[in-house]
């Protein structure tokens, strides 16, 4: 989703416009048949003749189909001078001269962006004339996430996941809560429990509840990133929850109900200067006392954040964040090689904050 939020930002910075094309039928690339089911025959077989069904829906079950479809996609593109991204294959690129195309793929959904209104109708027609494709027009959807575009830039948001998951969970009528998560609040295991002695903490029974609620948290977190820390400690607790932990999950929900609206302004100023934040609390965990490290990357002069990370580490402080800090500048780095591809003036810089 780091690409995704990327390529979106890239579009708004420059003002391109972003178009979303859907594939008919993705893994349906070639006639598949088998061995004719006994009773669906209209006829005898003649001596020597093997009789077989085609199969005409599309075998999505299939554990090699979506492999299948992406060779399939990437062949066709790269056959036409568009170039795989090496650090996230679902991008590519095509430039000749100024004028330059990106497509960013999802499965069977494609993003498209451009600087150049030929490239695109061109991609388009290549598309269309391999598969069965349909043209959504300009982007307003996206894995569940909301594009807006205004005079400022884009602003992406999933309201509409973020209601739909108050409406699962039951609690559409209760009252909002100002803060995610009680300040120094510390959640410990059952074992933290057992072994310290006089915690009274029931087992959660229901695990599945739980579990299916941390799911959709968890893909919350690409758009706010003000519950990243709070989904980062509940998800530790996946295999053996207590009801503590049921109930802050409950308060997050009640949390986003309060601005279930709330996304990221991806704003048109041109960006030039990557800049990573990063920072780690010593020993915060009570259960392991692992230092607990959080990144944040964002192109400053859009002040557009495209990528966040939280993580436990069993080392010391210093150790975290001057190592930590070296592995996200290079794996950022590869994300957004494209960048150069996409601008003809202004250097691309780094700097840090603390």
């Amino acid at each position: 989703m780091v690409t995704v939020r990327i390529v979106i930002s890239v579009a708004a910075s420059h003002n391109w416009p972003l178009y979303k094309m859907d594939v008919n039928n993705a893994f349906q690339l070639e006639a598949f048949f088998r061995g004719c089911l006994h009773g669906f025959a209209s006829r005898v077989p003649k001596p020597g003749e093997y009789m077989v069904c085609k199969l005409l829906k599309s075998l999505y079950g299939l554990k090699q189909a979506s492999r299948q479809w992406n060779i399939k996609l990437t062949d066709v593109l790269q056959a036409t001078n568009y170039i795989q991204n090496p650090y996230d294959h679902s991008l590519f690129t095509r430039k000749e001269g100024e004028e330059i195309d990106i497509i960013l793929i999802f499965v069977d959904d494609l993003l498209i962006t451009r600087n150049s209104r030929r490239l695109v109708d061109q991609a388009k027609q290549i598309l269309h004339k391999n598969f069965k494709v349909k043209d959504l027009g300009e982007l307003r959807y996206f894995l569940g996430i909301e594009v807006l575009r205004s005079q400022e830039g884009i602003l992406l948001n999933q309201r509409k996941y973020t209601l739909e998951l108050i409406s699962d969970v039951v609690l559409s009528g209760s009252k909002p809560v100002n803060a995610p998560m009680e300040v120094n609040a510390k959640l410990t295991t059952i074992d933290y429990d057992a072994h310290v002695r006089g915690i009274i903490d029931l087992v959660l029974t229901d695990i599945t509840s739980y579990q299916k609620l941390m799911g959709k948290l968890i893909y919350l977190t690409i758009i706010r990133l003000d519950i990243s820390f709070v989904v980062q400690v509940l998800s530790q607790f996946m295999q053996q929850p207590k009801v503590s932990h049921w109930e802050l999950a409950l308060r997050l929900v009640r949390y986003l109900k309060g601005s279930p609206g709330q996304g990221i302004l991806l704003k048109n100023n041109p960006c030039t200067q990557l800049t990573v934040y990063c920072d780690s609390d010593c020993a915060a965990c009570p259960n392991t006392t692992r230092s607990v490290t959080g990144y944040i990357v964002k192109l400053e002069d859009c002040n557009d954040p495209i990528g966040h990370f939280e993580k436990l580490h069993p080392v010391r402080q210093f150790e975290v964040t001057s190592s930590f800090i070296l592995c996200v500048l290079t794996c950022v780095h590869g994300w957004i090689l494209f960048l150069d591809e996409s601008k003809s003036n202004g250097k691309k810089e780094s700097s840090f904050g603390s």
